[in-house]
């Protein structure tokens, strides 16, 4: 609450009126209304009786390149496009075309289904029994990444030998003579 010793916040408007329309375009009042009567500026609005404009929309008019009045309303009530959200797990270093060891976590088993559908063969079983036989447990996401490394590299040594394998993960081996990146 403010009292007489505390500043006030001042709040920025959120409309203006012709005069300020002008002056938010540096022209004068005349120019306002001949582009107005031109249908080169956005609908007004009507609040208290009095034409507004919505300074966010004004903004962003001016962002879109000032676009004549059809073209803007056009734009105003078209679909937005919806946001997909990528099918990839943050957690995971898997590009589809930049074949990777997985980081440790839930990533590892999203890594595994893609690489199944690559190659069209079966890798989760095999990898839940070799952690299995090396005391770690056939859950995937409670590996540490040295674990996840050496599973993986079993993984991907399998999937060398396939014979659609075409050399995706040859980028691993390149620099190190032939041995694992770790």
């Amino acid at each position: 609450m403010a009292t007489l010793n505390t500043p006030r916040r001042k709040l920025k408007p959120l409309v203006t009126d012709l005069d300020g329309l002008a002056t938010l375009l540096n022209t004068d009042r005349n120019g306002v209304l001949k582009a107005l009567h031109a249908g080169e500026l956005p609908t007004p609005r009507v609040v208290c009786g009095i034409e507004v404009w919505l300074i966010a929309e004004i903004k962003a008019w001016l962002a879109a390149g000032s676009p004549d009045r059809a073209t803007w309303e056009l734009r105003k009530t078209a679909p937005k496009a919806k946001r997909t959200r990528k099918m990839i797990p943050k957690q995971s270093t898997f590009r589809f075309n930049n074949f990777q060891v997985p980081r440790a976590g839930k990533g590892v088993y999203s890594w595994a289904r893609e690489m199944e559908k690559a190659f069209q063969t079966r890798l989760i079983p095999g990898m839940m029994r070799d952690g299995e036989e090396l005391g770690w447990g056939k859950i995937f996401n409670a590996w540490d990444q040295q674990q996840v490394d050496l599973i993986c590299m079993r993984a991907i040594e399998h999937l060398t030998g396939l014979p659609n394998y075409g050399g995706q993960f040859g980028h691993l081996f390149e620099a190190r003579d032939g041995e694992p990146p770790w």
